[in-house]
């Protein structure tokens, strides 16, 4: 099957970017959280902050979202100290919550309805 959705996942120093486009389906989110997994394990353990930009974000397949919360279940264990994610959309945020339950595994995170707001908290956590 064809992925649906776009993303793209940059590392920037200790900053991860993640940004979600669409309605992504199960091939495209299993690819993003390898490529977010192996830029992760690049930081030999360094701590990171994690962007997750949503706010052209349209929802996933519940595949999908099992793959992305395996993957929040993984992120919580390694160092990561903040998570922010940005949401232009209450709705969206609504569902990935249900959707994602390990998206709670980690207690310094916020959401955000600014892409800036959420970044220049992120920095101030490093």
């Amino acid at each position: 099957m064809q992925e649906h959705g776009y993303y793209s996942v940059k590392l920037e120093q200790n900053l991860l970017n993640i940004t979600l486009v669409g309605s992504l389906n199960e091939q495209a989110a299993g690819t993003a959280c390898q490529q977010i997994k192996a830029s992760i394990v690049g930081l030999n353990g360094d701590k990171v902050v994690v962007l997750v930009n949503c706010l052209d974000y349209q929802g996933s397949t519940p595949q999908a979202h099992q793959i992305s919360n395996q993957t929040l279940n993984w992120l919580n264990q390694q160092n990561c100290v903040a998570r922010a994610t940005v949401y232009k959309e209450k709705i969206h945020q609504d569902i990935v919550k249900h959707q994602q339950p390990e998206i709670f595994g980690m207690k310094n995170r916020r959401e955000f309805h600014c892409f800036d707001e959420a970044r220049q908290w992120l920095l101030a956590q490093l």
